[in-house]
C-alpha cells in the first residue's frame, strides 16, 4: 500500500511584496507533490524535510494573498528509482498535483527526470548533488547544491592551509565520482597532489578495511563524501578511532554536518566540512528560522539542530509557491520554469539566485570545523565563499573540460 502523508490542506506560502493586486486564485485547493524517504536508513532525509515544509506551511498559512495547496507527501523509501518514478507518475496522472518537488539521492531524481519532461512540469529537486542533473530535463530546478559547489572551495582552503597530498574517501556512486572530480580539480589546479581514491560501496557499515588502506597511503588530509546517515557517522567515527587526527591528518568534506552530532558524539571535533549551511549563521531570516523550528519541534527535531536538509526543503517550498505565484495557481510548467530562471530571495544560508542559464543556485559556502561551543558541538565557520556558481556549468560552459 502507498504511504500517503497528508502535511496540509488550506496552506498557503510567502507573500511578495510587489505593490501590485494579489492574484485571484482557485476556490479548491492547488496540489503539490513532494517525494522523500520516510523509511529506513535513510529516513531521517524525508522526516527531516517534512518538519522543514509543515513549519513553512503553518507560518505562511493564508497570509497576504498566497495560494491555498494540499500537499500530497510520498515515501520513496530511499535510493530506489524506479519507486521514485512510479510514483511521480501517479501523482501526475492520479493526484493531479500542479507542481512536484523533494528527493534526496541524485539517481531518484534522475528517474523523475523524463517524467517531468514529458509532462512539462517543474520539480524543484530539494537534494542532489551531481552537477549534471539539471541538464537530464528543462524542467529540474535544483534547490541544494552541486558538489563542484562545495569541493572546489573546499580545495581552495587546503591549499591555503598548505595541503600538500589529499586523498578522496567517498560512496560509490555518482556525487561521489563528482567530488573527487571537483575537489581534484580544484586541488591539482593550485599545485596540490591527489593520492587514489578510495571508493566505499553504497550502505557499507564496516569500514574497517577502508581505513587500513588509508593508514597505508597517510595522507594529509582525506577528504569525504558520504551520503547523511550511516555512512557519514560511520567515517567519523572509524576515523577517530584510528587515531589520524593525533597524527596530523584532518577528515574533511561532507561529513561533520549537524545532523551527525547524536550519533558521532565527541569524535566529531576537529571534522572540518564544506556546506550551505550551518544553524549559527547571523542573518535575520536565519535567525527567524531557527528560532520557528526550535519553537515548533524541541528536542524532537529530527536532526537535533536545524540542518541543511531542512533548509534545502523551505528554500524549494519558497521557490514552488513563486512558480505558483506567477501562474495565479494554474498548472502552466513553461511559465513556471520561465519564472524561476533569475530569481533572488533571502534564504536562512543567505541571499540566493537561480542561476537563469543552468537553474542552479547562486550562493555561498562556507567551510566550518566541529568544535565545543558552550559545551556543545558546534560547526564554526572557517571561511565563507560568496556568490559561488556551480563550477561544472562554468566550465562546460566556457567550451573547458572539467578534469
Amino acid at each position: 500500500m502507498k504511504r500517503l502523508i497528508q502535511l496540509g490542506i488550506a496552506v498557503s506560502g510567502l507573500a511578495f511584496a510587489t505593490g501590485t493586486a494579489l492574484p485571484a486564485f482557485a476556490a479548491d485547493p492547488i496540489k503539490i507533490g513532494l517525494l522523500g524517504t520516510t523509511s529506513g536508513p535513510y529516513a531521517i532525509w524525508g522526516q527531516s524535510f517534512q518538519q522543514a515544509v509543515n513549519a513553512f506551511l503553518d507560518q505562511y498559512n493564508g497570509k497576504d494573498g498566497n495560494p491555498t495547496v494540499q500537499v500530497i507527501f510520498r515515501d520513496v523509501g530511499g535510493d530506489n528509482p524506479p519507486r521514485a518514478r512510479q510514483l511521480a507518475q501517479e501523482m501526475i496522472v492520479n493526484d493531479n498535483v500542479a507542481i512536484m518537488g523533494g528527493l534526496e539521492f541524485t539517481t531518484t531524481v534522475l528517474g523523475v527526470a523524463d517524467v517531468m519532461t514529458e509532462a512539462k512540469m517543474p520539480f524543484v529537486a530539494f537534494n542532489t548533488a551531481t552537477a549534471v542533473v539539471t541538464d537530464k530535463s528543462p524542467y529540474l530546478v535544483r534547490a541544494s547544491f552541486t558538489s563542484w559547489q562545495t569541493y572546489v572551495p573546499l580545495a581552495q582552503w587546503a591549499l591555503e592551509k598548505g595541503y600538500k597530498t589529499c586523498e578522496m574517501f567517498i560512496a560509490d556512486y555518482a556525487p561521489g565520482q563528482d567530488a573527487i572530480d571537483s575537489f581534484g580539480h580544484g586541488f591539482t589546479k593550485g599545485g596540490g597532489k591527489m593520492l587514489d581514491p578510495i571508493r566505499v560501496p553504497m550502505n557499507t557499515t564496516d569500514f574497517s578495511s577502508y581505513f587500513q588502506k588509508v593508514h597505508d597511503n597517510n595522507p594529509q588530509c582525506l577528504i569525504d563524501f558520504m551520503p547523511g546517515g550511516p555512512m557519514s557517522a560511520g567515517t567519523i567515527k572509524g576515523f577517530a578511532d584510528r587515531g589520524f587526527a593525533k597524527q596530523g591528518m584532518v577528515l574533511a568534506g561532507s561529513v561533520g554536518t549537524q545532523f551527525d552530532f547524536p550519533a558521532t558524539g565527541d569524535s566529531a571535533l576537529g571534522v572540518v566540512a564544506s556546506t550551505i549551511y550551518v544553524p549559527g549563521l547571523d542573518n535575520p531570516e536565519n535567525k527567524a528560522f531557527v528560532k520557528l523550528l526550535e519553537s515548533k519541534y524541541g528536542d524532537k527535531m529530527v536532526s537535533g539542530l536545524p540542518s541543511f536538509m531542512d533548509v534545502e526543503a523551505w528554500d524549494g517550498m519558497q521557490m514552488i509557491f513563486h512558480m505558483l505565484k506567477a501562474t495565479n495557481g494554474k498548472a502552466d510548467g513553461d511559465k513556471m520554469m520561465a519564472a524561476i530562471k533569475g530569481y533572488s530571495f533571502k534564504s536562512p544560508r543567505g541571499t540566493v539566485t537561480v542561476d537563469p542559464n543552468t537553474r542552479e543556485l547562486i550562493q555561498t559556502d562556507y567551510v566550518t570545523r566541529v568544535e565545543k561551543v558552550d559545551g556543545k558541538l558546534t560547526n564554526v565557520v572557517l571561511k565563507a565563499f560568496p556568490d559561488v556558481k556551480d563550477p561544472w556549468h562554468e566550465l562546460h560552459s566556457a567550451g573547458k573540460v572539467a578534469k
